[in-house]
């Protein structure tokens, strides 16, 4: 649509409080190659997540199952 995508966490406070931190808005312009402006997209939504995780990881809880497809490719490498 060429919305911006604008991230934002719910930080929990020591006092049980929490705080809402709002990343500056990601902005994405078409190459004309679709596969290529996901991999972008998502990549640049994953380094967000990351800086996330790697600044609150006692806060981190993910329930879906992100790499379910990826581990049924690899399930006969092993």
């Amino acid at each position: 649509t060429g919305a911006p995508l604008v991230p934002l966490f719910n930080v929990r406070l020591p006092d049980d409080r929490h705080r809402v931190e709002i990343l500056p808005p990601l902005r994405f312009e078409p190459s004309g190659d679709a596969q290529a402006d996901y991999q972008r997209i998502m990549q640049a939504l994953h380094d967000v997540l990351e800086g996330y995780v790697r600044r609150h990881p006692d806060q981190w809880l993910w329930l879906h199952d992100r790499w379910k497809s990826a581990r049924k490719r690899l399930s006969g490498t092993l």
